[in-house]
């Protein structure tokens, strides 16, 4: 079992859907923001070369490409580390530092990880076996607990510094 709670079985579920992904990332990754967008409107709002595009114009707008292509980099990276848990804890909190300025809540990545979830089972069909869903699930909750965790730290850093200033 690795650290982050994945049986074996569903850690080699979790690397073998991703392969088959791993084949058109660029378009998997415009795919699920097209369907964050879609489903949570004001995660588009997030993105000021984004927003206030209509959803059928955004495919072909290379912010939209670049940022989808860069996402699905970094899950990539998350899952090749999956069994190296203080690297792959060390790899989310970065994640989590750049995203925390930003105003990502730990809710967007929840929403994330859950379309992660139900568009890989959608588009991988008899291929997203139990173990492979069981095992996204566990991927995302120690997604979204590291980064819940890391935005907690960075709060109670921001909260010291403020009460400095206060002296």
């Amino acid at each position: 079992m690795s650290g982050i709670g994945l049986t074996n079985e569903q850690a080699s579920a979790v690397k073998s859907t991703w392969s088959i992904v791993e084949k058109d990332l660029k378009q998997h990754g415009i795919n699920l923001f097209i369907r964050l967008f879609t489903q949570y409107p004001h995660t588009q709002q997030m993105f000021r070369s984004l927003k206030d595009i209509p959803l059928d114009a955004l495919e072909k707008k290379p912010a939209l490409r670049a940022h989808a292509m860069g996402v699905m980099k970094e899950l990539s990276g998350f899952v090749d580390i999956i069994d190296e848990t203080e690297t792959l804890v060390a790899a989310i909190e970065g994640n989590a530092k750049r995203h925390y300025g930003r105003k990502v809540t730990v809710g967007d990545f929840e929403k994330l990880m859950i379309l992660v979830h139900d568009y890989l089972q959608e588009q991988l069909g008899d291929t997203f076996t139990k173990d492979a869903s069981d095992g996204w699930k566990v991927v995302g909750n120690a997604l979204t607990t590291t980064i819940a965790k890391q935005y907690q730290a960075m709060d109670a850093e921001n909260s010291y510094w403020s009460w400095c200033t206060l002296l």
